[in-house]
């Protein structure tokens, strides 16, 4: 399927989302900070990362605008998750770059469906390009 980045903070959680997007047959690479996201970045490509919000060093939204920075990834999707309840965090999402944003209440069909939108999308970009 797709080469997927997935940052989070959280061991148990990244394991968790990460061992459920194998399932569906995705190669996923994990980073348990934003500074470990940019160096897997550096040195490779990715179809698509997803990043939680709330990390110690960068949060979601600082880590999403670096990432639009680089050149390497400034195309690449990213899908910002939190397990937020309220707040402006769709808003930020969008404005600090983010193609899509989803609650981490790991509804993996909806999960699925942002993830395989996201990657059409990015097909067809490449395509219209090309």
């Amino acid at each position: 399927m797709a080469k997927l980045l997935l940052i989070d903070d959280d061991p148990v959680l990244l394991t968790l989302i990460s061992k459920l997007l194998e399932k569906a047959g995705h190669t996923v690479t994990r980073a348990e900070s934003a500074a470990e996201c940019l160096s897997q970045t550096a040195t490779q490509t990715f179809d698509l990362i997803i990043t939680d919000v709330m990390m110690p060093d960068l949060d979601g939204y600082q880590l999403t605008m670096r990432l639009r920075d680089q050149a390497a990834t400034r195309d690449t999707p990213i899908l910002i998750l939190t397990s937020r309840l309220q707040g402006p965090d769709a808003a930020l999402a969008r404005a600090a770059g983010a193609s899509d944003y989803d609650m981490k209440s790991v509804n993996m069909e909806r999960l699925g469906r942002k993830i395989e939108n996201l990657l059409a999308a990015r097909l067809a970009d490449h395509k219209a390009d090309g």
